[in-house]
Order: structure tokens, then C-alpha cells, then sequence
């Protein structure tokens, strides 16, 4: 190997831990088109969540739900859309009917790259609760989607996971939280979406971090 892109700071030092020279080795994180995924109208009170990607475990999707239960029984106007599908959909769907909130959660199915930018473009808040996963240590690097939300001006609130924390500066552009912690998720849950004036700032500045060091065009001359 001549030289190893790594995606996060993390994959970089597991690379390291296995006997990768350093040498070798350079974090190179991945842009995105800060063009397509740009905000669009929103509703002045935030109300609007949203979970996407692929139903399996390290997306740590039954910890969003469980969090959004317990920030829906709080505020009862929010409504949260997953997009996607994958092996967990039933675990999911169970966790809704248990919490009783057929009508506030919707299970959206796959949805194009141009649906996906225009559901973050007006949505609120993105959460991305991943997890390593047991046993195997599968784990997330730099995730897409939460660069993807913020250019778009939502709020991300994830876990400490990956390349997570480098991606979200936590309580400027949105929030980090440990991995599984339930309680904690929904309170930052809460707290966004109860201050519209709070929601918009951190959006705003989500969106000019994206700008500064996420555009695509900059990262692939770099």
C-alpha cells in the first residue's frame, strides 16, 4: 500500500492499533454536493424527524425510536419519518405499535437521492443513534447523511460513533451523545425542538460548517 485514505480520525487510529505505518496513512474526509442539499422552506415550529438508512444494527434505530417516544409524550405535535429498509423493520414497527405511535411515525420505504434531498431540506432535526455492533464491532466512518442534513439545515444530533463527532461540533451545529444512551437522545431531542429560535441557529451554523469544510468540489481537489 503506497498511501490509505481514511474516512474519520477513528478509522485511522484502528488502522494504526493493527500496525499500519503512519506513514501511510491520512484522514481524508469525504464532501458532499453543498449545492444539492441545501435548506428549503420549513415550518416555523420544529416538529419534523427524520432516521435514514439501512435497518440494521449499528444504525441504532430502536435507540431514535425509544427517544422519540419519550420526546413525543412532551411534545405531541412532533412526527418522525424513517426512510430505508432492512432486516430490523420488524424490531422497528414493534417498538411503534408498543409506544403507541402509529400516527406519528411513518415508515417511508426507500426513497431516490432527490426525495432523500427534499425531505432533509425541510425537516428539523436528523437522528443518527448509531452503535458499534455487538460481536462483530461493525461501525459507521464518516456518515454521509449527517453531512448530507446539516448543508441542508437540520439539526443532527448523533451519537459519539465514527466519525460522528467530527462531522457535528456538539452544541453549535447539533448535539453528540453516548452510544444507547436512550434518556440523553431524547432530551436533546427535546431541546431542539421545543426553541424554534435555538433549531434555526444551530441549523444555520450546521450548514456554514458544511460549507467550510465538507464541500465536495474542495475535498476532491484536496
Amino acid at each position: 500500500m503506497t498511501l490509505g485514505l481514511c474516512a474519520s480520525t477513528e478509522l485511522r487510529d484502528l488502522l494504526l492499533a493493527q500496525g499500519v505505518p503512519a506513514a501511510k496513512l491520512r484522514v481524508h474526509r469525504l464532501g458532499i454536493d453543498v449545492e444539492r442539499f441545501s435548506p428549503g422552506a420549513r415550518e416555523h415550529e420544529p416538529r419534523d424527524v427524520v432516521m435514514i438508512g439501512r435497518f440494521i444494527e449499528k444504525k441504532g434505530f430502536e435507540y431514535g425510536l425509544q427517544a422519540f417516544a419519550i420526546a413525543a409524550r412532551e411534545l405531541p405535535g412532533i412526527r418522525l419519518t424513517l426512510i430505508g429498509e432492512g432486516e430490523r423493520e420488524p424490531a422497528l414497527r414493534a417498538i411503534v405499535r408498543a409506544e403507541g405511535l402509529e400516527n406519528r411515525v411513518t415508515f417511508a420505504g426507500t426513497r431516490s437521492p432527490e426525495q432523500v434531498a427534499a425531505t432533509l431540506a425541510t425537516c428539523h432535526v436528523l437522528l443518527a443513534p448509531s452503535v458499534v455492533e455487538a460481536g462483530t464491532g461493525n461501525r459507521e466512518s464518516g456518515l454521509i447523511v449527517v453531512k448530507e442534513a446539516s448543508a441542508s439545515g437540520a439539526v443532527a444530533i448523533g451519537t459519539r460513533h465514527g466519525g460522528i463527532p467530527e462531522i457535528i461540533d456538539d452544541g453549535v451545529t447539533g448535539y453528540l451523545v453516548p452510544e444507547r444512551d436512550v434518556p440523553a437522545l431524547a432530551s436533546r431531542l427535546v431541546q431542539v425542538l421545543r426553541d424554534p429560535a435555538h433549531c434555526q441557529a444551530l441549523g444555520t451554523a450546521g450548514r456554514e460548517k458544511m460549507l467550510r469544510e465538507y464541500d465536495n468540489r474542495v475535498r476532491v481537489r484536496a
